[in-house]
């Protein structure tokens, strides 16, 4: 049977599977390893591999920075493929904004990154949150990561220089609404309509079919 290993977004963590893993039961969505100063994602996505442990018919995959975290991973690691949900395989595939708002967020103090309640609705919104209860369990997770790593996230995404693309196919779903990442800059094999950047939080039924067609 086929290992399937997930990695959440940035600022989120295994409650953003909670309504996939009810039709794909057999996920696993690992600890984060702690970031050195200044590593890049390629480092970080290196030791991530060697955390994971030896084993084979193994695919994994991420949401937006789990995915390209998953990038790197599969180049360390014998996978089957590499599933993209709503993410991306280079920073060439980010908007234009995003260098900008990087370097913007290098300096700004650390109480940014936990933004006030008032900015739920805007924050649900560009997330693509459709439930007050989504916009809920997005702050949640978003108060409870640590500062240091969200600042050490934004910057080794934007510093991300992958090298040739992994041996594994590279099988990609995304919102069609993606606001963050927009659908135009990516090449999908399954747009999701409606969807915008959690595809795999406001429709599980989609990315679960999706996965069980790639990987198992």
């Amino acid at each position: 049977m086929t290992r399937l290993v997930l990695l959440p977004g940035l600022g989120a963590d295994a409650r953003l599977f909670d309504a996939l893993t009810r039709s794909v039961p057999s996920l696993e969505v690992p600890r984060w390893v702690t970031p050195l100063e200044h590593e890049s994602l390629a480092s970080f996505g290196r030791r991530m591999a060697s955390s994971l442990g030896a084993g084979e018919d193994l695919c994994v995959g991420g949401v937006s920075f789990g995915g390209m975290v998953a990038i790197e991973m599969a180049r360390h690691l014998p996978v089957r493929g590499v599933l993209l949900i709503g993410s991306c395989s280079s920073p060439d595939e980010l908007p234009t904004y995003a260098r900008f708002l990087e370097r913007a967020l290098r300096i700004v103090p650390s109480r940014v990154y936990k933004a006030p309640a008032k900015l739920r609705p805007l924050f649900g919104r560009k997330f693509g949150c459709n439930t007050p209860q989504q916009e809920d369990l997005l702050f949640e997770m978003l108060l409870d990561t640590p500062v240091s790593f969200l600042k050490w996230g934004c910057r080794a995404i934007l510093e991300w220089k992958p090298d040739a693309p992994p041996a594994a196919p590279v099988w990609r779903i995304h919102g069609a609404s993606d606001r963050l990442i927009p659908a135009s800059r990516v090449r999908a094999d399954r747009l999701v309509e409606g969807a915008g950047h959690l595809v795999s939080l406001t429709h599980p039924d989609e990315v679960a079919g999706f996965i069980r067609e790639r990987c198992q």
